[in-house]
This record gives C-alpha cells, sequence and structure tokens, in this order.
C-alpha cells in the first residue's frame, strides 16, 4: 500500500495538488500501515522541491520502499514555477542531486529504493 508524497513542504504540495490529503495525514496513514505489518511505500513523484533530509525524517518508519520519480514539465507545471520563483528546480540537475541524496539516505535507514529515470 502506498501513497504520493512529491514534498515534505505543504506549500508547495498546495500549489501543485491543492485539493490531495495533507502529507501528515498520508504519511500517518502510511505509519498506521506499517505498524500493522502491511508493507507501505512512498512514490516520491513527482519529486517537486524539498528538502531531502526533512522527508526521510517523516518517512522514517512508515515505509519499507520509496520509488523516486522526476517531474515532467509541461507548459501548466512550469508556469507554476515560474509564477512562484521556483525555476532553479526546473534545472535538469535537480532530479539527479536530490534524488541521488534521498536514495542514499533512504538506504542509509535500509528502505529501499527505486529510481525512476
Amino acid at each position: 500500500m502506498g501513497f504520493s508524497i512529491g514534498t515534505h513542504d505543504e506549500k508547495i504540495k498546495k500549489l501543485f495538488e491543492p485539493h490531495s490529503p495533507s502529507i501528515a495525514s498520508r504519511i500517518e496513514a502510511l505509519r498506521i500501515l506499517h505498524q500493522a505489518g502491511v508493507s507501505t511505500y512512498a512514490f516520491i513523484g513527482p519529486m517537486l522541491p524539498l528538502d531531502p533530509r526533512s522527508l526521510v525524517a517523516m518517512l522514517d518508519g512508515a515505509v519499507d520502499e520509496v520509488l523516486i520519480d522526476r517531474m515532467n514539465y509541461p507548459n501548466k507545471v512550469k508556469a507554476i514555477y515560474r509564477r512562484e520563483k521556483l525555476d532553479s528546480y526546473l534545472e535538469e540537475n535537480y532530479f539527479h542531486i536530490f534524488g541521488t541524496e534521498l536514495k542514499k539516505q533512504f538506504e542509509r535507514k535500509g528502505i529501499s529504493v527505486t529510481m525512476i529515470l
């Protein structure tokens, strides 16, 4: 059982997924399922602007596996990034740098990671 969690930041989530459940509620559901012995995963996709350390800390103890996927940038999404002055997160190396950091930190905690390229 899994949920998509594209960022650690509720403000960022609201920009891209304004009507979706809160990050905290998704993680709490994962934690309850995980503690009940259900295999859980988080799909970090599309990977939105995030702080790797914060997201890893939030998901620690709630998931068995993580999948990380880049953001595909159709024009509507690019417009949100530009309007909110988040252009630096559109850079090609953002996914590689932050995705690799997420992978490294999750794996240190024994959490399996798959990066979708």
